[in-house]
Formats: C-alpha cells, structure tokens, sequence
C-alpha cells in the first residue's frame, strides 16, 4: 500500500480518529501482514530541511517499516530535475494527464506560466498528482490517503482510469484484515467504509 503524506502527519501529530488506523496500519506491517510505502513525493510535502514538523515526522518514521522511494513520472515542462522523479519511466506519458484531469480539473499548470502567488499551490497539486503517479507505477493495492477533497471523494475515476483504490487508512485496515481489498470493500463505498 503506498501511503499520502497527510497519513505520516495524522500519526505524529496523533490525530483523532486518524492516527489510530494508520498506527494499526503499521501494526500490521511490523506483523508481515502488509508493505507500506511512501513515494518520493512525501519529502517534497515535507519542504524545508530545518523545519521542526519535519524533523518530528522523520523521526517517526525511522521507527516504522514503512519503505520510502516511489518515483513518479518525468515530464518536460512539469518535472524538476533532483525532485524525484524517474527519468526511466516510459509508461503512458498521458497517465498523468489523466490523473490532474481527475484529482485538479482545470487546475495544473506548465510552472513557468505560474505566477508567483500561485506557485506553493502549484507545487503542491504536483506532488499530490507524483503520489498517485508513483502509486500506480508500483501497482500497490490500495492509495491510503486523508485527502477528502482531491482523493477520496474521486475514488470511482480513478479507479475507472488506473485502478487506484484510493482508500481511508481505517478502510486500509480492514483491507489487510479480510486479505483482499475486493473483500474489504464489497460492502462499503471505499473511502467511506471507515464512518459506518
């Protein structure tokens, strides 16, 4: 399962009802019961070396089994070169068009037609459009994420485009419970199986 940044900062920051689903996720890691990954969008989510927010969530997890390192696509006009991206990737090139069309409609831009009071939002949008780009590339089972808005409330697109199962980490949960996420999710919606 790859994880979103939101879910490494619900945990730190001990969010209610949050951060108790992704510490049971990485229960079940440390139990051999499931893979979590991070893409290498979470560091550029982190931004700045110095800040404290990072240093906690680094801290946190350098004592969880949670692998780090899933490249997105590169792209002309779209990457930066040392933001993590692989250079090697040839699948799609239209995958991550497809994947801002669903997530930011309307809403991504080339950077250098950025103006400098939209860029920070810019930048974020491309990360969250790298995790779902990276998540897809791995072929993880689940997407588990807290981003309502952008991901979660998408879940049937992006499930039609890529099968993304963009998920709760309380639905990740039971997902790594019942052994399959078809199993896990046959009686609930997937990102709202964790409110019933």
């Amino acid at each position: 399962m790859t994880l979103d940044t939101g879910c490494v900062i619900a945990a730190v920051m001990d969010e209610p009802d949050r951060a108790e689903y992704v510490n049971e996720l990485v229960s079940q890691a440390r139990a051999g019961e499931v893979e979590l990954w991070l893409a290498t969008g979470y560091d550029l989510d982190q931004g700045q070396p110095d800040k404290p927010e990072r240093s906690a969530n680094l801290r946190w997890l350098a004592q969880r089994p949670i692998s780090r390192g899933l490249p997105a696509p590169f792209r002309l006009n779209k990457s930066m070169l040392g933001r993590g991206d692989d250079v090697g990737y040839d699948d799609d090139p239209a995958l991550v068009e497809q994947l801002e069309d669903i997530v930011y409609p309307g809403r991504m831009r080339v950077l250098d037609e950025v103006e400098p009071s939209e860029l920070r939002a810019q930048l974020k949008r491309r990360n969250d459009i790298h995790h779902l780009a990276a998540h897809v590339k791995a072929g993880h089972d689940a997407f588990v994420s807290l981003d309502e808005a952008h991901v979660l409330s998408r879940w049937e697109p992006l499930d039609r485009l890529c099968a993304i199962i963009a998920v709760h980490p309380a639905c990740a949960v039971a997902i790594v419970r019942e052994g399959s996420p078809s199993q896990a999710l046959e009686h609930a919606h997937p990102c709202r199986c964790w409110s019933r």
